[in-house]
């Protein structure tokens, strides 16, 4: 990776997110998420801010999605998870607040969320943490 993509600023939407970026490739990026519904709960998103996954260009899309599946056996091994939530809200109406397009990934254990629902209250959880997502920058 080049020193120039490494010390380039990274935005997550309109937020400066370059301390929580903890994996890049020159068209995409990994964060912590700063308030995370599980331990492990991170972001994957295009560096091109763009509110929609149809606004993807070919190549982003391929780069996105192989970032995500990377990271997502990196926190599941790192995490002991043994399953994984990979979840996109794409636009407003699908609960996404901060219109850049993302992939949330969530390593799970069994019977994790027993004391919050149950295993499908990571959903809830989900739109009730990107509303307050602003509120972690």
């Amino acid at each position: 990776m080049s020193a120039a993509l490494k010390s380039a600023p990274i935005y997550f939407g309109s937020f400066l997110v370059t301390p929580q970026v903890f994996h890049q490739t020159p068209l995409t990026f990994a964060l912590v998420n700063l308030k995370p519904i599980l331990p492990g709960h991170v972001l994957v998103c295009p560096r091109r801010r763009i509110p929609r996954v149809a606004d993807l260009t070919p190549a982003e899309t391929s780069d996105l999605f192989l970032t995500t599946r990377r990271v997502g056996r990196m926190v599941e091994r790192v995490y002991g998870g043994t399953s994984l939530n990979i979840a996109v809200q794409d636009g407003v109406d699908a609960g996404q607040s901060v219109p850049h397009v993302h992939t949330h990934i969530i390593p799970r254990k069994s019977r994790d969320l027993e004391h919050r629902g149950g295993a499908d209250a990571v959903y809830e959880m989900l739109d009730g943490e990107e509303g307050n997502l602003r509120k972690g920058f």
